[in-house]
């Protein structure tokens, strides 16, 4: 599969999991399509781990005024409440160290590495809106900087992947909002 056609299909998946069900030429598709191609292109051509805050400005430039800027307010994801927002730059620049720190020396194999941060970025939840479609961006840009294939989650596959999140956030509650 030709890579604009696959992050198409990607870009298809990731909305779909948020029930965003919108067509090529809508905005929402448009900058979901341009952040998975900057996420490709950082990682392929030159090895570059891309922010969270960067994807998510392109991610959300739309349809947030303050696109690619940590939220302001209390967030909860089903019932489960999310970090204060008053945390959110120690928990970020926390993960952020973190991640650099493994991908320098890993200290598991590249795909639980690559879980393990994506989870933890859900976990935080940062931003007001976009934090599933920048986490598997993030998670992607992860992989493919390890030199694994790039991954679409399917819509099929949402339960699934949302119960993974769970799983994770019961056993790492050190490095989520208590860990402040």
């Amino acid at each position: 599969m030709e890579n604009q056609e696959l992050l198409e299909k990607y870009v298809y998946e990731s909305n779909a999991i948020e029930n965003i069900c919108v067509k090529k030429n809508h905005h929402l598709f448009a900058d979901h399509l341009r952040a998975a191609t900057l996420v490709w292109r950082s990682a392929e051509e030159r090895k570059f781990v891309v922010t969270p805050k960067g994807v998510h400005g392109i991610l959300m430039k739309n349809e947030l005024a303050d696109a690619g800027s940590y939220r302001k307010v209390m967030v909860w994801v089903g019932l489960k409440k999310k970090a204060r927002p008053e945390n959110l730059v120690v928990l970020m620049e926390r993960w952020e160290e973190a991640l650099l720190r493994d991908l320098w020396v890993p200290r598991d194999t590249p795909e639980n590495l690559a879980w393990h941060y994506h989870h933890w970025f859900e976990s935080i939840h940062p931003f007001i809106d976009g934090n599933g479609r920048t986490g598997r961006l993030i998670l992607n840009n992860i992989r493919l900087v390890f030199g694994l294939p790039w991954l679409i989650i399917s819509f099929a596959e949402r339960t699934r992947y949302y119960d993974s999140i769970i799983r994770w956030e019961s056993s790492h509650k050190n490095l989520i909002e208590g860990g402040v």
